[in-house]
């Protein structure tokens, strides 16, 4: 199965159950999550995952040179299939200093707060994938990004990220 990553600002936004908030329903979750999507212009972005999961670390390293510091990266998996059958993708070239990454990027596009709230729900319904790669992880394969030519040092838009890998 093919998956489309998506970045999640706060994975523990998604695990607050009704303990945390007594008052949620069997299923349901807290408007908190929609926070955690950070859709602009309509769209989400979102990167092809292969089957194997061989790509996960080059997208979180990719991404994670679009910050001020090294970070954790929070994520969800979902299956493409899901997603082509519920919403427009569109396959648009990334915007990160991983040309093949960039290659492997897919928009979300003509997202209404209705298809917000399906995505939603498929996140929570689809017993997909949703965890954290640690600042360790990612500022380790950023460095192994930099040294095998995977990461463009020139490309890295952020001035603090590019001060720390390249210098």
């Amino acid at each position: 199965m093919v998956y489309l990553f998506h970045s999640i600002s706060q994975k523990a936004k998604w695990e607050r159950d009704t303990k945390y908030y007594p008052w949620l329903k069997e299923g349901e979750v807290a408007a908190d999550v929609f926070s955690t999507l950070r859709p602009s212009d309509g769209t989400l972005s979102t990167y092809i995952i292969d089957e194997e999961k061989t790509r996960l670390l080059r997208v979180a390293a990719a991404f994670g040179c679009t910050r001020d510091s090294f970070q954790h990266v929070d994520y969800a998996l979902i299956p493409y299939a899901t997603l082509a059958d519920a919403f427009t993708l569109c396959t648009t070239p990334g915007k990160t200093a991983d040309d093949k990454v960039n290659e492997w990027h897919v928009d979300i596009v003509h997202l209404t707060s209705e298809k917000l709230a399906r995505f939603v729900q498929l996140i929570r319904d689809e017993r997909h994938e949703m965890d954290r790669i640690s600042e360790k992880t990612v500022k380790s394969m950023i460095y192994y990004g930099v040294e095998n030519k995977q990461i463009d040092c020139d490309k890295i838009e952020n001035p603090k990220m590019k001060a720390k890998v390249c210098n």
